[in-house]
């Protein structure tokens, strides 16, 4: 933040510059079998790590993108150090169709049964609701 300004407006200060997307889709195929040896777990040319940069994406105007299977979703919770900063960050979560045994992946939400384009937008441990997600016309069919 600006130098000079009050607690209250360093805490209402939002990101007002570019916006930069980074989209990591099915990430269980990136590779590595600890986050240590994942593309996604090494260093950025300023020398933070792909996770620093997540737990700072609100500061700085970074918008993630992170797809994974369920199942793999699940179980890499506590290894995978991007879920690891998402998760501390409170980072909205958007749950497709997906089987229950798993078990639960934050508070009480778990995966469960739901038709093409339909998702459970998870705000918090104890906050979701149902929403839309656009599909194509092939999709639909």
């Amino acid at each position: 933040p600006a130098a000079g300004l009050s607690l209250e407006e360093s805490l209402a200060h939002t990101w007002s510059g570019p916006r930069v997307f980074l989209v990591i889709d099915d990430a269980e195929r990136v590779g590595g079998s600890s986050p240590y040896d994942s593309p996604l777990g090494g260093s950025a040319s300023n020398g933070m790590t792909t996770a620093q940069l997540v737990s700072a994406a609100a500061d700085v105007g970074l918008q993630v993108l992170y797809t994974r299977s369920f199942g793999s979703f699940t179980s890499a919770g506590g290894r995978d150090p991007i879920i690891s900063a998402m998760m501390q960050a409170n980072a909205p979560l958007l749950l497709m169709d997906s089987n229950p045994d798993p078990g639960a992946i934050i508070g009480k939400f778990r995966g469960h049964s739901m038709s093409a384009g339909r998702g459970l937008l998870i705000l918090s441990a104890e906050s979701g609701r149902y929403c839309q997600v656009a599909t194509t016309e092939e999709e639909g069919k």
